[in-house]
């Protein structure tokens, strides 16, 4: 099929100025228009590099699944747009890594480090981040799902990957349908039912030693016992096994198992059992039938339980090892001689009735299994997002890790608690919380990306999802931050506050959770404002709801301002700088201004108690430094700073303000034995 030549619009039930071109380049092909891309993006207009990154990719996908394995430079060197952005063209590269792996390839986070020198640290942060989310025990922990399995090139496209070309789309569909969902599950599965059966054949050797007349025997069964304990090891390490790998490992397993019951069941008719109960009428042969077929049943029925499948694969499966057993009792009833021929064909007939019950069963038991885990999935997308995990909780909502059904880029995703879906007070405050972040751009706060309303009613919206430690998760676990690199994320902050200011936005809610340092591209201690739940527009009020809601408390209380704690309904800017002096303290220092056993006595401590100078708890504090803190600490506004821009100059004029960078913030978080865990935590 030639390349289109014009670009026609993808048709769609929705208006077409409201689709992302890389939704249109996705429809196009789903239509079965072969598109190119280089023309594509010409007609599309100028993009985004993030729009841009999100075409190449939909397009690197329908290729690859096209049997057109086309490599990433290609795409970069022919449009170095993308390269104007990290995040985009890590993305990009990224992409290709997870189609790689959905291959059964293993590609390593050097040779992607050693093919993209300039992005080596960002890359190789995404696939740690990414192997340690797909080694989770739990398939929830699945997040940066990204293109559905494609058939290896190599070998030709395969019949349900060409049957399902026309529908496959960037996404798993609901259930099971990610390869890497299935690897995480396989792996546990396998785990469990190794570790189960080496045990089994541990506890039951002194039954199972009777029937051994021969060495040989013996050295079959320590092998299956010896094969069972090594795959429960292998699948307890920390290596990483394609799917392919696991499902060859899954059938020696259990080929293994079975070999062993076949041999059982030959020595059951060479040592004479069967003849012996073949004597007892009709009832003999029964009893023979249900010893030999017990083993072969369990086996069959935790496979089918157990072992995640495609409909079609479980029944070969469990239709090939029935027929097995079946092949083995025939041969074996065919072949006895000292039997009667009753006593056979009752044998033989037992044999076959447990069998069919044993197939349906395990086959019925995988269906409603799977049916139990599509609904799963159905409950853990919402809108055009899937929930990975939860982050955190608050007052006004839940925090979820999430992922976009077609961009394929991790978020944080903000739902507004159930039990508050009714109030209209909370959807007014979640409401407003999300068109202010919205309408706010500066790199220090906190990006959204969506908003929306779902089926069942939940508000929602998403954000970047930013690894990384909140400050006060950072002073817990590491105590108190060097005054220049404290400064560092101080001045990062002010930043946000200035533009947020600069249109009448009162924060509020200035606290070490919710100011993030993290990562994010090639960047490390990158701080980020958010949750702006608490946020007032300065000097509007159409309505004279403040949204706090009779007998609640504006902000918190280790961190809030006179003013608020003295209940104030109108605060300015001068608030938020007083908050971002507590915070300062607290990262000097290890502690708030004021520690009291309850709110109310804080509160009161913010009104007229003297703040201990943080030099007198840490000497090494600078002077300069101390005397901007305190200055943002007092009590009355109009003794602070007026505007966060002179804070900022404050730091700035601090000598210790020149003694962090980022090359400092990256050796730092280089050095610790762990990757930044997730943020986003706070709720309120």
């Amino acid at each position: 099929m030639s390349e289109s030549k014009s670009i026609p619009l993808a048709s769609s039930d929705a208006p077409i100025e409201r689709l992302e071109p890389a939704e249109q380049l996705l429809r196009l092909w789903e239509q079965g228009t072969r598109v190119d891309v280089d023309t594509f993006v010409k007609a599309a207009g100028p993009l985004s590099a993030t729009q841009l990154a999100a075409v190449l990719y939909v397009d690197q996908h329908q290729r690859w699944q096209a049997n057109e394995r086309t490599a990433v430079e290609s795409y970069l060197q022919r449009f170095p747009e993308v390269c104007t952005d990290t995040e985009a063209v890590v993305d990009v590269i990224f992409h290709e890594y997870l189609l790689r792996e959905r291959l059964g390839e293993c590609p390593a986070s050097k040779e992607y480090a050693d093919r993209f020198p300039a992005y080596s640290d960002a890359l190789e942060s995404q696939i740690a981040f990414h192997r340690l989310l797909k080694d989770s025990d739990s398939p929830l922990a699945e997040p940066l799902s990204a293109a559905s399995t494609v058939s290896n090139p190599a070998h030709g496209p395969s019949r349900a990957g060409v049957a399902a070309q026309a529908q496959i789309g960037l996404v798993p569909r609901g259930g099971l349908s990610s390869s890497r969902e299935v690897q995480s599950l396989l792996r546990q599965r396998l785990r469990l039912f190794s570790a189960i059966s080496c045990v089994a054949f541990l506890l039951y050797v002194p039954v199972l030693w009777t029937l051994f007349t021969a060495s040989w025997g013996t050295t079959l069964y320590l092998a299956v016992v010896a094969e069972a304990a090594f795959i429960a090891v292998l699948m307890s390490s920390h290596w990483s096994f394609s799917l392919r790998t696991l499902r060859w490992i899954e059938a020696c397993l259990f080929l293994g198992l079975l070999l062993y019951f076949g041999y059982q069941q030959v020595q059951f008719f060479q040592v004479g059992f069967f003849s012996s109960l073949a004597l007892d009428s009709w009832i003999g042969p029964a009893i023979a039938a249900r010893t030999m077929s017990w083993p072969w049943a369990v086996t069959i029925i935790s496979y089918g339980i157990l072992i995640p499948n495609t409909a079609r694969r479980c029944i070969v499966a469990v239709g090939a090892m029935a027929a097995g057993f079946l092949a083995i009792t025939l041969g074996l009833a065919l072949a006895t001689t000292s039997a009667p021929a009753s006593a056979i064909a009752s044998y033989v007939l037992c044999s076959i009735t447990d069998m069919a019950f044993t197939a349906a069963i395990a086959v019925f038991g995988a269906y409603r299994i799977a049916t139990l885990q599509q609904a799963a999935s159905e409950m853990r997308k919402l809108g055009p997002y899937r929930l990975i995990k939860r982050l955190g909780a608050g007052g006004m909502g839940e925090v979820y890790l999430a992922e976009h059904a077609l961009l394929r880029r991790p978020c944080a995703l903000k739902l507004i608690r159930p039990d508050k879906g009714g109030d209209s007070h909370f959807l007014s405050r979640f409401e407003r919380e999300v068109q202010t972040m919205a309408t706010l751009t500066h790199p220090n706060t906190v990006q959204i990306y969506d908003y929306g309303l779902a089926a069942d009613g939940t508000f929602y919206y998403a954000m970047e999802y930013l690894p990384g430690l909140s400050l006060q998760e950072l002073v817990s676990r590491h105590g108190p931050l060097p005054p220049e690199r404290a400064v560092y994320l101080l001045r990062q902050v002010c930043g946000a506050l200035r533009e947020a200011h600069a249109v009448g936005l009162v924060h509020r809610d200035i606290k070490p959770a919710n100011i993030l340092a993290c990562q994010t591209g090639e960047m490390y201690d990158v701080a980020k404002l958010l949750d702006f739940g608490l946020v007032r527009v300065h000097g509007l009020s159409k309505d004279g709801n403040t949204l706090t809601g009779i007998g609640t408390i504006a902000g918190t209380p280790a961190f809030m301002s006179p003013e608020l704690a003295a209940g104030a309904n109108e605060v300015d800017e001068r608030s938020d700088i007083y908050s971002l002096g507590a915070v300062a303290y607290f990262l000097l220092t290890g502690r708030p201004p004021f520690v009291h056993a309850t709110s109310v006595e804080t509160m009161a401590a913010h009104l007229s108690e003297a703040v201990v100078p943080p030099r007198r708890l840490h000497a090494e504090i600078p002077t300069d430094l101390e005397e901007v803190v305190m200055r943002c600490l007092e009590k009355e506004p109009g003794k602070r700073f007026q505007e966060i821009v002179v804070v900022e100059e404050a730091f700035a004029s601090c000598a210790c303000s020149r003694g962090w960078s980022w090359e400092q913030a990256a050796d730092w978080w280089r050095s610790q034995d762990v990757i930044p865990t997730e943020c986003h935590s706070s709720a309120t």
